[in-house]
């Protein structure tokens, strides 16, 4: 509990919210941290105690890093003002994590979220219904659902949200980090990625989803997806430049055939895959302008592939068509 200390000091400088004040978690995921109930001085206490050889990260004395000013120059200052004053903040940490964990535990009760294959709508009525305290955490639901980890969005974006949707005023947009777009209707708000959202309005293609992930959560899925889905592409989402459509074969349309950046023309495609010409307008084509990204179900475009600079994928599935 004493640990946590550094960290939510940190964290409240900041302008973190209620989560970054929480500090660290004894256990989150696949990471346990036994000692964060210590202090230093107990932990120190034990091994010489126990006679145990210990290792310090040289790296703790470099006033560089913002952590360790805060450990060795401002909280010897807050403790000759306050007396146990670490120990204070370890426990108003620790109320703030009963009171996250209740209001999380009543926003997802029934959150006024619709999720889809490139975003998530918010009810608006439904929105207004909730406390202020839990309609933060609906948007923080919301914004997660679309952008992998909330990456660089901060409380200006979540109070654009709000005034989104309690102002009730339609046609407002609003940009926010990671590729999201956000805009007002009647009944709410949707989030998505306006690239990916083109790709709903094909309603004769409803047999395909899609997830963005970033490529560490890519890493992690990759086989996992092959396993389980019948077709599926990964593609560099960042590499797109006019928004990916799917359609059918138009006049014009090329993919990049190797490294070098030679074309071929998707109708030479067809014709060297031998598809009789009065099925090639039928095709299903996945195209960013008349750049074909995947040329459905094989073909994928050497210019979207993912390589080691890839920072986020866009995942494709296509099942089967009964």
């Amino acid at each position: 509990r004493r640990g946590k200390g550094p960290a939510v000091r940190g964290a409240l400088f900041r302008g973190s919210g209620p989560s970054g004040l929480v500090g660290m978690e004894p256990r989150r995921g696949n990471r346990i941290r036994p000692l964060l109930f210590a202090s230093k001085n107990e932990i120190l206490s034990y091994l010489q105690e126990k006679n145990i050889i210990y290792v310090e990260d040289s790296t703790n004395f470099e006033l560089d890093h913002t952590r360790n000013r805060i450990r060795s120059e401002l909280l010897p200052l807050v403790e000759s003002l306050f007396s146990q004053a670490e120990e204070h903040v370890a426990f108003t940490a620790a109320d703030m994590a009963v009171w996250r964990d209740q209001i999380r535990t009543d926003a997802a009760a029934d959150p006024p979220l619709t999720a889809f294959a490139s975003g998530v709508t918010i009810d608006r009525k439904r929105y207004l219904q909730g406390t202020c305290a839990v309609r933060t955490e609906w948007l923080r639901l919301a914004v997660d659902a679309v952008i992998p980890g909330k990456k660089d969005v901060s409380r200006r974006h979540y109070q654009a949200l709000d005034r989104m949707l309690t102002g009730g005023k339609p046609g407002l947009h609003l940009d926010l980090p990671g590729g999201c777009h956000a805009k007002s209707t009647y009944d709410g708000i949707v989030l998505c990625i306006p690239g990916v959202e083109e790709m709903q309005k094909c309603n004769d293609f409803s047999h395909y989803s899609m997830e963005l992930i970033d490529r560490s959560v890519f890493n992690q899925k990759k086989n996992m997806i092959f396993q389980e889905k019948d077709y599926t592409k990964f593609i560099d989402y960042d590499r797109i430049e006019n928004g990916l459509l799917l359609r059918h074969p138009a006049e014009g349309d090329y993919f990049i055939l190797d490294e070098t950046g030679s074309r071929k023309k998707l109708s030479r495609f067809y014709i060297d895959r031998k598809v009789p010409r009065e099925l090639r307008p039928l095709q299903e084509v996945l195209a960013d302008g008349s750049h074909i990204v995947w040329a459905v179900p094989d073909r994928i475009s050497e210019a979207y592939k993912v390589t080691d600079e890839t920072r986020r994928v866009l995942v494709i599935t296509r099942s089967e068509v009964n």
